[in-house]
């Protein structure tokens, strides 16, 4: 190389010092964007606490003689049309 480029990555300088402010406000857009995000997370932690207290409140008014349905511990009893029966397939009598 003869020194006339810069070499890869390298910015070339300026005499008024524009890489300088050009960093400069690049670090100060930085900053304005994570107390942005900052804020936002604080309001989504404020939704979401407001949330679960709204769905507490809403389970502790359900009406006691009418729980939420819920399904037996082995699922459903009855067995649902159309399906096989589980287990191992019968072999076939024809197969040696």
């Amino acid at each position: 190389m003869d020194g006339a480029t810069p070499p890869h990555g390298d910015a070339p300088p300026t005499a008024d010092g524009g890489l300088i402010d050009e960093v400069t406000g690049l670090r100060s857009r930085g900053r304005q964007l994570v107390e942005e995000l900052v804020r936002l997370s604080r309001q989504l932690a404020e939704l979401h606490r407001a949330v679960r207290a709204g769905q507490a409140a809403a389970a502790s008014q359900r009406s006691p003689e009418r729980p939420a349905p819920r399904l037996p511990v082995g699922g459903p009893s009855v067995p649902r049309r159309g399906r096989e029966p589980v287990g191992r397939p019968e072999r076939d009598s024809r197969l040696p």
